[in-house]
């Protein structure tokens, strides 16, 4: 699955900009197809708008539930429309409005069936070399930079809590050859319910962060980056 983004700060307050991808999706004679195929939200700082961009293919009822049935078979998106995303958030600290936007976008084949998870296997992709995963974890999503050896890749990892996989990453990374980056030794990093820990190794620089999300299992995210 290929997906392109892009993020930047403009010069507009939060609600303008909302607005304005809102109307890109639905445009000014929306339909049932649009307004189907478009999802929002917005609160005081943040919001996102999401749709399907399904340009001058027929919007009739029959059209329509060919695409679905398509999209059912083969789980590509695209059988539905391009897939638009932007995440919007307001800046603060700064004089005047600006706003921080996140923008993702599908041209090409977006096949969901390929990219999540089914039946307790692994998600598509691959892992991060030379980061071990832990026991009967579940890779949810792996995600690459085209031509870069960046990237982050999702697990789920059952009856482990988020300090018990931190521990384990401070010991598994040194072991492999890993620096640990921290100004105190064994040094706890915690943000909004986030452990976090990094580590280095010549060039390369991996970022484990994990969050408990629900009783019995905990959400494990580890970015990875080094030059091109």
């Amino acid at each position: 699955v290929s997906v392109s983004f892009r993020t930047q700060t403009i010069a507009a307050p939060l609600e303008e900009v909302l607005l304005h991808y809102g109307s890109l999706c639905t445009g000014p004679n929306a339909g049932l197809a649009e307004r189907l195929s478009t999802q929002s939200f917005r609160s005081k700082d943040a919001g996102h708008v999401a749709c399907l961009d399904m340009g001058d293919a027929p919007r009739d009822l029959g059209s329509l539930a060919d695409r679905f049935l398509r999209f059912s078979e083969t789980g590509d998106l695209g059988a539905l429309g391009a897939f638009r995303y932007v995440h919007a958030r307001r800046v603060s600290g700064m004089a005047g409005n600006y706003t921080f936007l996140l923008t993702v976008w599908a041209d090409s084949a977006f096949n969901v069936f390929r990219m999540l998870p089914t039946d307790g296997a692994d998600a598509g992709g691959r892992a991060v070399v030379a980061v071990p995963r832990p026991r009967r974890s579940q890779r949810v999503l792996s995600a690459w930079e085209v031509g870069s050896p960046s990237g982050f890749v999702v697990y789920r990892v059952p009856d482990e809590s988020a300090a018990d996989l931190v521990s384990f990453y401070r010991s598994e990374l040194s072991a492999n050859g890993w620096t640990i980056i921290e100004r105190h030794p064994s040094e706890s990093i915690a943000i909004d319910d986030v452990r976090m820990i990094s580590a280095e190794l010549g060039q390369r620089m991996v970022t484990v962060l994990a969050r408990s999300a629900e009783a019995a299992a905990t959400v494990l995210s580890i970015l990875i980056s080094e030059p091109s």
